[in-house]
């Protein structure tokens, strides 16, 4: 029999760390109206903010966040589409060093965009590699409370108070979350079910590849070796502003489009890194 977390509700006293502005509404709408609106959007965004660790679990060393350029490389157009996943793994720092990542956690922002506006909230994220994790995510109208703990995947609401058992598919997202967050090109080329197509994009590489559930795009930059963006159906997620921390490259922005728009931003203010998980996100995470 699988052990909730408690089924409580949040402590008057307990302060949030989650705080979010509203900057734009659609101009006219009355205010109830707007909120089923910005709500229908919040719904329609959903199903990437599982998703928002994988390729984003930004990380700080115990030596702290340090601004650098990527190295430079030569592009070579003759490579395999295996040589060029090898390459930018060399390129973040070698396989070694993601493959040692043990736990993350980080307290970050997040945008979330509705049409012509948009609003800012706060999300914190907790990874215990391979197998546990949580997403926070709150604004005015998108709130996230979900996690993977040792005795089940479970949705919570804010706080991860009064938790029921996850949707099938939201805990194979946080199941895949909690294996590859940040290093999904460890894994995700050893389901390709063919030999991918490799093109010259100007400056830029892209690789086309089949997974069991679809087409998949890569784009690298020929010069760095870095990702620059990844598709996958009507998605699209760029990677930008690499920075070097602790001799690996991370990403430092990343934003999601569906169907030509954009949906997320995301950014990071704040990561720990550690043999073990710390403080809130243990107690969330190993707790009772």
């Amino acid at each position: 029999m699988v052990n909730k977390p408690p089924l409580s509700k949040a402590p008057t006293s307990e302060t949030s760390v989650m705080t979010t502005h509203l900057h734009l509404t659609p101009a006219g709408l009355p205010v109830a109206r707007d909120k089923d609106y910005k709500r229908a959007q919040a719904q329609r965004v959903r199903p990437w903010v599982c998703g928002l660790l994988l390729g984003a679990a930004l990380v700080c060393g115990f030596g702290g966040c340090a601004p650098g350029a990527p190295q430079v490389l030569q592009p070579s157009p003759s490579l395999s589409a295996q040589e060029i996943v090898e390459r930018y793994l060399e390129a973040r720092g070698g396989r070694q060093a993601l493959e040692r990542l043990s736990a993350v956690e980080r307290i970050g922002a997040v945008t979330v965009y509705y049409g012509d506006g948009f609003e800012d909230g706060v999300y914190r994220t907790c990874v215990a590699y391979p197998d546990q994790g949580l997403v926070s995510i709150e604004t005015d109208v998108l709130k996230v409370a979900d996690m993977l703990r040792l005795d089940g995947a479970f949705s919570c609401e804010p706080g991860f108070y009064s938790c029921t058992d996850a949707h099938p598919r939201t805990a194979r997202e946080l199941e895949q979350t909690a294996r590859e967050a940040n290093r999904e090109l460890l894994f995700e080329h050893k389901r390709w079910l063919e030999a991918p197509t490799v093109t010259s994009r100007g400056e830029d590489v892209l690789v086309e590849a089949e997974l069991p559930e679809g087409p998949v795009s890569y784009l690298f930059s020929a010069a760095t070796g870095l990702l620059q963006e990844k598709r996958k159906g009507q998605q699209r997620r760029v990677y930008a502003d690499w920075r070097t921390v602790s001799g690996v490259l991370f990403p430092f922005v990343i934003e999601d489009h569906f169907d030509g728009k954009r949906v997320l931003r995301i950014s990071v203010a704040d990561i720990t890194v550690s043999d073990q998980l710390q403080g809130w996100c243990a107690r969330k995470l190993t707790g009772p």
